[in-house]
C-alpha cells in the first residue's frame, strides 16, 4: 500500500523495489506525502474504520504542520507509516473492548448471541438471524452460543469484509456495481457518484439529488474521486441501516398500537397486522398498488401478522417490484404509460405482434414526436435498435 500511495504521488520515485530484505525491513529513503495517510491508512484497515483514522489525522496535525514549514506537506516515512497503522488499529481494538464489557458488565468473560447482535447493531450492521448464522460460520464460530473477546472481535473483522451482508447478496452487489460502473480507476474500477445514484434508483430508492449529496458528505471518504466495491458495500450498508431506522420507526407507531399483549420495547419482539402494512408504507412515503401489495403478502404465505424481518422482506419485495414495474414502463407515469399503450394499440393492426416501421411512424406522429424529415426518421429508427 505504501509504496503504490508513493508511486501515484511521487512519479519520478521507484517504489517497485524490494522493501523487505532477509535481515528485515531495509531502510527506506521513500516517503509518502503528509496529505496521502488518510487514503493510504484507510486502504489498510478497511473502508469501515473512517473514523478511526480520521481522528488519529486529526491528533498528530500532520497537515497542519506542513502547512507551517512552508506550504509543504511533510513526508511521511514507511517506518511512521507502520507506527500510525499500528495506532489506528489500537483505536479500534480499544473501541471493541469497551462496547465488549459494557455488554457483560458483570465480568462474563463471553457475550451471548443476543448481545453480539445489539453490539453490532450499535457498530452500524443490522444483522438479521439468517445472516448472523452465515457469519459465524464464516468466521468459525458455527454453533457458539458465546464469544469470547478474542473470537468477537475476530466476528466483527470478517462481518466489515462483507458490510454485513450474506454471501448471495455480495454478489448481487457485485453485478450491480460491475453493470452501472463506466469508469476505469486505473488499479480496477472505481465509480462515480453519479453511476451510486444511478444504482440507488435502479433499486427502487426515491432518492433526490439533494439527500443524495447530504448523504454522500457523511459517508465518503474525503479526497476519493472513485468509489471502490469494498467502499461501494459500505455505502450500500449505511444507506440500508438508514433505511431501516426509518422503518423501524414507522413499523413501530403501529405495533404499539396494535399488539394485543403490550408490545415490547424492541421491534424484534413486537408485530404489525396485515391489514397494517399499506399504512405503514404510506408513512414511509410509498403507495404500491394494492394488488402488488397483496402479491407480496401471498409471496410470504399471507401471514395475518408480521414481525419486523418479516415486514423488512415485504418491504423490499414491494420496492423491487414497484422498480421494476416503472423500468418496463420506461419511467413514464401511470397516466401517460396507459395514453401510450392506448395508442399503440390503435396502430398495432397485427395484435400481440411488434408494430412495422411504418405503424410505428404513425404512432410517434399521433404522440406529437416530429418524425417528417428523413434525418428525424433515421435518428428515431437508430434509437429503436439501441432500445433492442
Amino acid at each position: 500500500v505504501f509504496r503504490r500511495v508513493v508511486a501515484t504521488t511521487s512519479p519520478g520515485s521507484s517504489p517497485l523495489g524490494p522493501c523487505v530484505s532477509a535481515s528485515g525491513i531495509q531502510s527506506l529513503t521513500l516517503e509518502m506525502q503528509a496529505s496521502e495517510l488518510p487514503k493510504a491508512l484507510q486502504q489498510m484497515v478497511g473502508p469501515h474504520m473512517v473514523e478511526n483514522v480520521a481522528k488519529l489525522v486529526e491528533k498528530i496535525e500532520l497537515l497542519k504542520e506542513g502547512s507551517e514549514h512552508g506550504g509543504a506537506s511533510q513526508g511521511i516515512t514507511f517506518h511512521e507509516f507502520l507506527v500510525f497503522y499500528r495506532r489506528v488499529r489500537a483505536s479500534v481494538i480499544e473501541d471493541l473492548q469497551s462496547r465488549f464489557e459494557a455488554a457483560c458488565p458483570t465480568s462474563c468473560a463471553s457475550i451471548t448471541a443476543r448481545q453480539l447482535t445489539e453490539i453490532m447493531r450499535e457498530l452500524g450492521f443490522t444483522l438479521f438471524p439468517a445472516a448472523l448464522e452465515e457469519i459465524l460460520a464464516e468466521s468459525g464460530f458455527a454453533g457458539h452460543s458465546e464469544l469470547s473477546f478474542d473470537n468477537f472481535v475476530h466476528f466483527v473483522e470478517v462481518c466489515r469484509k462483507t458490510s454485513g451482508y450474506m454471501q448471495a447478496e455480495v454478489e448481487k452487489l457485485m453485478q450491480l456495481f460491475n453493470k452501472f460502473t463506466r469508469t476505469d480507476g486505473g488499479d480496477g474500477c472505481g465509480m462515480k457518484d453519479t453511476e451510486l445514484l444511478a444504482v440507488l434508483r435502479h433499486l427502487g430508492y426515491a432518492v433526490s439529488l439533494e439527500s443524495f449529496r447530504r448523504f454522500l458528505v457523511k459517508i465518503r471518504v474525503a479526497g476519493d474521486s472513485l468509489i471502490t466495491f469494498p467502499e461501494f458495500m459500505r455505502i450500500m450498508r449505511a444507506f440500508r441501516e438508514q433505511e431501516l431506522h426509518g422503518i423501524e420507526e414507522a413499523f413501530e407507531m403501529f405495533a404499539d398500537a396494535e399488539a394485543s399483549d403490550a408490545a415490547s420495547e424492541d421491534a424484534e419482539s413486537s408485530d404489525v397486522a396485515s391489514a397494517d402494512v399499506s399504512s405503514i408504507l404510506a408513512v414511509l412515503g410509498k403507495t404500491p398498488p394494492e394488488e402488488m401489495v397483496s402479491a407480496c403478502l401471498e409471496r410470504l404465505g399471507s401471514p395475518p401478522r408480521l414481525s419486523f424481518e418479516t415486514f423488512i422482506s415485504f418491504s423490499d419485495s414491494c420496492r423491487e417490484g414497484a422498480a421494476d414495474l416503472r423500468r418496463r414502463r420506461a419511467g413514464f407515469a401511470p397516466k401517460d404509460f396507459e395514453c401510450i399503450r392506448a395508442h399503440f394499440c390503435k396502430r398495432n393492426s397485427k395484435v400481440g405482434k411488434a408494430l412495422e416501421r411504418g405503424e410505428l411512424l404513425w404512432l410517434l406522429i399521433d404522440l406529437g414526436v416530429p418524425v417528417c424529415t428523413a434525418a428525424e426518421r433515421n435518428h428515431i429508427l437508430g434509437l429503436v435498435d439501441g432500445a433492442r
